[in-house]
Protein backbone atom coordinates (compact mmCIF):
# COMPACT_ATOMS: atom_id res chain seq x y z
CA UNK A 1 0.00 0.00 0.00
CA UNK A 2 1.39 3.50 -0.80
CA UNK A 3 -1.58 6.02 1.46
CA UNK A 4 -4.63 4.19 0.88
CA UNK A 5 -3.99 2.86 -2.38
CA UNK A 6 -3.41 -0.65 -3.12
CA UNK A 7 0.17 -1.60 -5.42
CA UNK A 8 -0.70 -3.60 -8.58
CA UNK A 9 1.68 -4.64 -10.73
CA UNK A 10 0.60 -6.38 -14.56
CA UNK A 11 2.57 -9.36 -15.50
CA UNK A 12 1.64 -11.51 -18.81
CA UNK A 13 3.07 -12.29 -21.87
CA UNK A 14 4.08 -8.59 -24.08
CA UNK A 15 1.93 -9.77 -27.26
CA UNK A 16 -1.07 -9.01 -25.40
CA UNK A 17 -0.46 -4.78 -25.25
CA UNK A 18 -3.95 -4.20 -25.81
CA UNK A 19 -5.09 -5.92 -23.03
CA UNK A 20 -2.36 -4.76 -20.80
CA UNK A 21 -3.12 -0.82 -21.72
CA UNK A 22 -6.98 -1.51 -20.80
CA UNK A 23 -6.42 -3.58 -17.26
CA UNK A 24 -3.62 -1.02 -16.34
CA UNK A 25 -6.62 1.75 -17.07
CA UNK A 26 -9.38 -0.07 -15.44
CA UNK A 27 -7.03 -1.08 -12.46
CA UNK A 28 -6.33 2.54 -11.92
CA UNK A 29 -9.73 4.22 -12.12
CA UNK A 30 -10.77 1.14 -9.71
CA UNK A 31 -8.01 3.19 -7.17
CA UNK A 32 -4.90 1.07 -7.86
CA UNK A 33 -1.30 2.29 -8.38
CA UNK A 34 -0.37 -0.10 -11.37
CA UNK A 35 3.32 -1.15 -12.57
CA UNK A 36 2.83 -2.42 -15.73
CA UNK A 37 6.31 -3.60 -18.21
CA UNK A 38 8.67 -1.05 -19.26
CA UNK A 39 8.26 -1.91 -23.09
CA UNK A 40 6.01 -4.37 -25.19
CA UNK A 41 8.77 -6.52 -27.15
CA UNK A 42 6.31 -8.68 -28.66
CA UNK A 43 3.91 -6.36 -29.04
CA UNK A 44 5.26 -3.40 -31.19
CA UNK A 45 8.01 -2.64 -29.67
CA UNK A 46 10.61 -5.23 -31.45
CA UNK A 47 12.36 -2.39 -33.11
CA UNK A 48 14.22 -2.79 -29.19
CA UNK A 49 16.02 -5.60 -30.12
CA UNK A 50 17.90 -4.83 -33.98
CA UNK A 51 21.25 -4.43 -33.58
CA UNK A 52 21.51 -6.23 -30.95
CA UNK A 53 24.22 -8.86 -30.65
CA UNK A 54 23.17 -12.12 -29.24
CA UNK A 55 25.09 -12.19 -26.06
CA UNK A 56 23.51 -8.33 -25.52
CA UNK A 57 20.38 -9.79 -26.28
CA UNK A 58 20.07 -12.27 -23.82
CA UNK A 59 21.70 -9.74 -20.87
CA UNK A 60 19.53 -7.63 -22.12
CA UNK A 61 16.39 -10.21 -21.44
CA UNK A 62 18.03 -11.04 -18.44
CA UNK A 63 17.70 -7.84 -16.86
CA UNK A 64 14.16 -7.08 -17.90
CA UNK A 65 12.83 -10.77 -16.22
CA UNK A 66 14.62 -9.39 -12.80
CA UNK A 67 13.24 -5.68 -13.03
CA UNK A 68 10.15 -7.36 -13.28
CA UNK A 69 10.88 -9.22 -10.35
CA UNK A 70 11.78 -5.95 -8.46
CA UNK A 71 8.24 -4.77 -9.43
CA UNK A 72 6.72 -7.66 -8.15
CA UNK A 73 8.84 -6.40 -4.67
CA UNK A 74 7.07 -3.30 -4.68
CA UNK A 75 3.35 -4.87 -5.49
CA UNK A 76 0.82 -5.67 -2.96
CA UNK A 77 -0.77 -7.79 -5.78
CA UNK A 78 -0.15 -8.91 -9.40
CA UNK A 79 -2.57 -9.08 -11.53
CA UNK A 80 -1.51 -11.43 -14.73
CA UNK A 81 -2.78 -10.85 -18.14
CA UNK A 82 -4.02 -14.77 -19.05
CA UNK A 83 -5.89 -14.01 -22.45
CA UNK A 84 -7.58 -17.25 -23.12
CA UNK A 85 -5.58 -18.89 -20.51
CA UNK A 86 -2.19 -18.37 -21.73
CA UNK A 87 0.81 -17.87 -19.15
CA UNK A 88 4.18 -18.33 -20.57
CA UNK A 89 7.09 -19.72 -19.28
CA UNK A 90 8.28 -16.34 -18.11
CA UNK A 91 4.90 -15.15 -16.48
CA UNK A 92 5.01 -18.64 -14.90
CA UNK A 93 8.20 -17.75 -13.20
CA UNK A 94 6.55 -14.38 -11.94
CA UNK A 95 3.76 -16.26 -10.53
CA UNK A 96 5.47 -18.95 -8.51
CA UNK A 97 7.81 -15.74 -7.22
CA UNK A 98 4.95 -13.46 -6.30
CA UNK A 99 3.27 -16.73 -4.21
CA UNK A 100 6.74 -17.08 -2.71
CA UNK A 101 6.36 -13.68 -1.57
CA UNK A 102 3.18 -13.77 -0.26
CA UNK A 103 1.91 -11.37 -3.00
CA UNK A 104 -2.04 -11.91 -4.07
CA UNK A 105 -2.01 -13.47 -7.34
CA UNK A 106 -5.16 -12.47 -9.45
CA UNK A 107 -6.30 -13.16 -13.27
CA UNK A 108 -7.90 -11.53 -16.25
CA UNK A 109 -9.36 -14.74 -17.10
CA UNK A 110 -9.67 -16.30 -13.52
CA UNK A 111 -11.47 -19.10 -15.22
CA UNK A 112 -9.03 -20.29 -17.07
CA UNK A 113 -6.46 -19.77 -14.55
CA UNK A 114 -4.15 -22.75 -14.44
CA UNK A 115 -4.40 -22.65 -10.40
CA UNK A 116 -7.94 -21.02 -10.48
CA UNK A 117 -9.21 -24.18 -7.76
CA UNK A 118 -6.29 -23.39 -5.44
CA UNK A 119 -6.85 -19.20 -6.09
CA UNK A 120 -9.26 -17.66 -4.10
CA UNK A 121 -8.35 -14.38 -4.62
CA UNK A 122 -8.78 -14.42 -8.75
CA UNK A 123 -10.68 -11.22 -9.48
CA UNK A 124 -14.12 -11.28 -11.67
CA UNK A 125 -13.38 -10.30 -15.49
CA UNK A 126 -12.15 -7.05 -15.88
CA UNK A 127 -15.10 -5.27 -17.03
CA UNK A 128 -16.13 -5.56 -13.05
CA UNK A 129 -14.35 -3.65 -10.26
CA UNK A 130 -11.36 -5.79 -9.00
CA UNK A 131 -12.95 -8.10 -5.91
CA UNK A 132 -10.58 -10.13 -3.42
CA UNK A 133 -10.35 -11.09 0.11
CA UNK A 134 -7.81 -9.94 2.30
CA UNK A 135 -4.89 -12.07 3.18
CA UNK A 136 -3.27 -13.12 6.67
CA UNK A 137 -0.10 -12.51 7.66
CA UNK A 138 1.62 -13.93 10.49
CA UNK A 139 3.89 -11.08 11.41
CA UNK A 140 6.53 -12.16 13.64
CA UNK A 141 7.74 -9.35 16.48
CA UNK A 142 10.44 -10.79 18.24
CA UNK A 143 10.97 -11.17 21.44
CA UNK A 144 10.46 -8.47 23.29
CA UNK A 145 12.69 -4.87 22.49
CA UNK A 146 10.91 -3.37 19.58
CA UNK A 147 13.98 -2.35 17.88
CA UNK A 148 14.46 -6.13 17.18
CA UNK A 149 11.22 -6.01 14.92
CA UNK A 150 12.33 -6.22 11.17
CA UNK A 151 11.14 -3.84 8.49
CA UNK A 152 9.26 -6.20 7.07
CA UNK A 153 7.09 -6.82 9.98
CA UNK A 154 6.50 -3.15 10.40
CA UNK A 155 5.72 -2.60 7.09
CA UNK A 156 3.16 -5.69 7.23
CA UNK A 157 1.79 -3.84 10.39
CA UNK A 158 0.85 -0.47 8.74
CA UNK A 159 -0.42 -1.50 5.59
CA UNK A 160 -2.75 -4.29 7.69
CA UNK A 161 -6.56 -3.16 8.07
CA UNK A 162 -6.55 -5.83 11.37
CA UNK A 163 -4.31 -6.50 14.18
CA UNK A 164 -4.67 -9.63 15.69
CA UNK A 165 -3.16 -11.05 18.24
CA UNK A 166 -3.04 -14.60 20.68
CA UNK A 167 -4.28 -13.03 24.30
CA UNK A 168 -4.22 -15.74 27.43
CA UNK A 169 -3.31 -13.16 30.02
CA UNK A 170 -1.40 -10.01 30.09
CA UNK A 171 1.91 -12.16 29.40
CA UNK A 172 0.81 -13.32 25.87
CA UNK A 173 -0.73 -9.92 24.95
CA UNK A 174 3.24 -8.96 24.69
CA UNK A 175 3.49 -9.31 20.73
CA UNK A 176 0.44 -5.98 20.75
CA UNK A 177 2.61 -4.41 23.85
CA UNK A 178 5.85 -4.69 21.44
CA UNK A 179 4.04 -3.70 18.30
CA UNK A 180 2.21 -0.56 20.13
CA UNK A 181 4.05 2.21 17.92
CA UNK A 182 2.29 1.18 14.69
CA UNK A 183 -1.46 0.57 15.36
CA UNK A 184 -2.76 3.51 15.61
CA UNK A 185 -6.19 3.78 13.71
CA UNK A 186 -6.06 0.12 13.58
CA UNK A 187 -9.00 -2.58 14.57
CA UNK A 188 -7.59 -4.66 16.74
CA UNK A 189 -8.73 -8.22 17.28
CA UNK A 190 -7.81 -10.52 20.38
CA UNK A 191 -7.38 -13.91 20.28
CA UNK A 192 -8.64 -16.08 22.99
CA UNK A 193 -5.69 -18.28 23.30
CA UNK A 194 -6.14 -20.29 27.10
CA UNK A 195 -3.06 -22.01 28.14
CA UNK A 196 -4.57 -25.33 28.75
CA UNK A 197 -3.62 -28.90 27.81
CA UNK A 198 -7.35 -29.32 27.01
CA UNK A 199 -7.49 -30.25 23.29
CA UNK A 200 -10.93 -29.75 22.98
CA UNK A 201 -10.71 -26.03 24.73
CA UNK A 202 -7.83 -25.15 22.51
CA UNK A 203 -9.63 -26.20 18.95
CA UNK A 204 -12.54 -24.15 19.80
CA UNK A 205 -10.54 -21.13 20.49
CA UNK A 206 -8.14 -21.86 17.15
CA UNK A 207 -11.72 -21.86 15.65
CA UNK A 208 -13.23 -19.16 17.08
CA UNK A 209 -10.39 -17.12 15.78
CA UNK A 210 -10.26 -18.30 12.96
CA UNK A 211 -13.87 -17.53 12.18
CA UNK A 212 -13.07 -13.79 13.65
CA UNK A 213 -10.47 -13.42 10.79
CA UNK A 214 -12.18 -15.06 8.15
CA UNK A 215 -14.78 -12.52 8.54
CA UNK A 216 -12.43 -9.56 8.39
CA UNK A 217 -11.13 -11.34 5.04
CA UNK A 218 -14.24 -11.73 3.55
CA UNK A 219 -14.99 -8.11 3.88
CA UNK A 220 -11.53 -7.61 1.80
CA UNK A 221 -9.34 -6.57 5.23
CA UNK A 222 -5.75 -7.65 5.05
CA UNK A 223 -5.31 -9.20 8.51
CA UNK A 224 -1.83 -8.92 10.68
CA UNK A 225 -1.42 -11.90 13.10
CA UNK A 226 1.29 -10.97 15.62
CA UNK A 227 3.75 -13.96 17.22
CA UNK A 228 6.25 -13.53 19.79
CA UNK A 229 9.59 -14.57 18.63
CA UNK A 230 9.48 -15.76 15.02
CA UNK A 231 6.26 -16.97 13.84
CA UNK A 232 7.56 -20.78 12.49
CA UNK A 233 8.84 -21.45 16.19
CA UNK A 234 5.94 -22.47 19.05
CA UNK A 235 3.38 -19.84 17.75
CA UNK A 236 0.08 -20.02 17.97
CA UNK A 237 -0.32 -19.08 14.78
CA UNK A 238 0.36 -21.88 13.00
CA UNK A 239 -2.99 -23.71 14.12
CA UNK A 240 -4.55 -20.28 13.26
CA UNK A 241 -3.20 -19.99 9.59
CA UNK A 242 -4.11 -23.65 8.58
CA UNK A 243 -7.63 -23.70 9.72
CA UNK A 244 -7.58 -20.27 7.32
CA UNK A 245 -5.43 -21.47 4.45
CA UNK A 246 -8.18 -24.95 4.75
CA UNK A 247 -10.82 -22.29 3.78
CA UNK A 248 -9.50 -21.11 0.95
CA UNK A 249 -7.97 -17.88 1.92
CA UNK A 250 -4.40 -16.39 1.27
CA UNK A 251 -1.70 -16.69 3.97
CA UNK A 252 2.00 -15.67 4.70
CA UNK A 253 4.48 -15.90 7.27
CA UNK A 254 7.17 -13.23 7.96
CA UNK A 255 10.25 -13.91 10.06
CA UNK A 256 11.53 -12.58 12.73
CA UNK A 257 14.37 -12.74 15.88
CA UNK A 258 13.98 -15.35 17.99
CA UNK A 259 13.71 -15.50 21.46
CA UNK A 260 16.87 -18.12 21.94
CA UNK A 261 19.14 -15.70 19.39
CA UNK A 262 18.21 -12.81 21.17
CA UNK A 263 18.92 -14.63 24.56
CA UNK A 264 22.10 -15.79 23.11
CA UNK A 265 23.02 -12.14 21.64
CA UNK A 266 22.40 -10.80 25.47
CA UNK A 267 24.66 -13.21 27.12
CA UNK A 268 27.25 -12.92 24.28
CA UNK A 269 27.37 -16.54 23.90
CA UNK A 270 27.68 -18.56 20.39
CA UNK A 271 24.83 -21.31 20.30
CA UNK A 272 26.96 -23.64 18.01
CA UNK A 273 30.10 -23.87 15.61
CA UNK A 274 31.63 -25.84 13.05
CA UNK A 275 30.01 -29.69 13.20
CA UNK A 276 28.35 -28.52 17.02
CA UNK A 277 24.61 -29.59 16.81
CA UNK A 278 21.56 -27.79 18.31
CA UNK A 279 18.57 -29.20 19.96
CA UNK A 280 15.26 -26.53 20.07
CA UNK A 281 13.02 -28.21 23.17
CA UNK A 282 10.48 -27.63 25.02
CA UNK A 283 11.21 -27.92 29.51
CA UNK A 284 10.66 -31.58 30.07
CA UNK A 285 11.15 -33.55 26.79
CA UNK A 286 12.44 -36.71 26.49
CA UNK A 287 14.59 -35.86 23.60
CA UNK A 288 16.82 -33.29 25.20
CA UNK A 289 17.64 -35.57 28.23
CA UNK A 290 18.82 -38.25 25.84
CA UNK A 291 20.42 -35.30 23.22
CA UNK A 292 24.65 -35.93 24.10
CA UNK A 293 25.92 -32.84 25.50
CA UNK A 294 29.41 -33.36 24.63
CA UNK A 295 29.21 -31.51 21.23
CA UNK A 296 25.52 -30.48 21.21
CA UNK A 297 23.55 -27.30 22.96
CA UNK A 298 20.42 -27.34 23.95
CA UNK A 299 17.70 -24.34 23.82
CA UNK A 300 14.85 -25.03 26.34
CA UNK A 301 11.54 -23.26 25.69
CA UNK A 302 8.24 -23.34 27.19
CA UNK A 303 8.78 -23.68 30.86
CA UNK A 304 5.81 -22.20 31.77
CA UNK A 305 3.75 -25.24 30.03
CA UNK A 306 6.31 -27.99 31.83
CA UNK A 307 4.30 -30.88 33.53
CA UNK A 308 7.15 -30.95 36.13
CA UNK A 309 9.21 -27.93 37.72
CA UNK A 310 11.41 -26.91 35.24
CA UNK A 311 14.44 -26.32 38.15
CA UNK A 312 14.01 -29.87 39.30
CA UNK A 313 13.61 -31.55 35.58
CA UNK A 314 16.83 -29.60 34.28
CA UNK A 315 19.00 -30.73 37.37
CA UNK A 316 17.36 -33.99 37.45
CA UNK A 317 18.39 -34.50 33.44
CA UNK A 318 22.17 -33.38 34.40
CA UNK A 319 21.36 -30.22 31.66
CA UNK A 320 21.92 -27.63 35.15
CA UNK A 321 26.16 -27.49 34.55
CA UNK A 322 26.68 -24.98 31.83
CA UNK A 323 22.89 -23.83 31.78
CA UNK A 324 21.94 -20.12 31.41
CA UNK A 325 18.71 -18.53 31.55
CA UNK A 326 17.23 -15.19 30.04
CA UNK A 327 13.87 -13.75 30.92
CA UNK A 328 11.54 -11.43 29.28
CA UNK A 329 14.89 -10.71 26.61
CA UNK A 330 15.08 -7.20 26.11
CA UNK A 331 11.84 -5.29 28.08
CA UNK A 332 12.69 -3.59 31.06
CA UNK A 333 11.71 -6.45 33.37
CA UNK A 334 14.86 -8.51 31.53
CA UNK A 335 16.61 -10.55 34.21
CA UNK A 336 20.00 -12.99 32.90
CA UNK A 337 21.89 -15.29 34.67
CA UNK A 338 24.67 -17.00 33.86
CA UNK A 339 25.25 -20.01 36.14
CA UNK A 340 21.88 -21.05 36.65
CA UNK A 341 23.39 -24.10 38.40
CA UNK A 342 24.69 -21.30 41.64
CA UNK A 343 21.29 -19.20 41.11
CA UNK A 344 17.98 -19.58 42.55
CA UNK A 345 16.14 -17.34 40.21
CA UNK A 346 12.63 -18.48 39.37
CA UNK A 347 12.05 -19.68 35.98
CA UNK A 348 9.19 -18.05 34.77
CA UNK A 349 6.89 -18.53 31.47
CA UNK A 350 9.00 -15.92 29.54
CA UNK A 351 12.24 -17.87 30.09
CA UNK A 352 14.74 -19.34 27.53
CA UNK A 353 17.78 -21.59 28.58
CA UNK A 354 20.54 -22.23 26.86
CA UNK A 355 22.89 -25.37 27.74
CA UNK A 356 25.96 -25.13 26.29
CA UNK A 357 28.00 -28.31 24.66
CA UNK A 358 29.39 -29.73 28.20
CA UNK A 359 32.85 -29.76 26.46
CA UNK A 360 32.49 -25.61 26.72
CA UNK A 361 30.65 -25.41 29.88
CA UNK A 362 33.78 -25.97 31.86
CA UNK A 363 35.53 -23.28 30.21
Amino acid sequence: MVGTYRVITLCGSTRFRREFEEANKRLTLAGNIVISVGLFGHGGDAEVWEGMDEGTLTRTKEMLDDMHKRKIDLADEIFVINVDGYVGESTRSEIDYARAQGKVVSYLEPDKAEDKANDKNAVNEIDDAPVRSGVLSGVSVGPGDPELMTLQAVRAIREADVIAFPDAGAATMLASTIARDHLDGKTLLPCPTPMTRDAAREKAAREQAADKICAFLDEGKDVAFLCLGDVSIYSSYGYVQELVRQRGYQTRMLPGVTAFCAAAARLGSVLCEGDERLLIAPVGDGQAAGFPREDSALVLMKPGRAEVDPRAWIEKEGLIEGAQLVSKCGLPEERVVEDLAHSNEPIDYLSTILVRPSAKASN
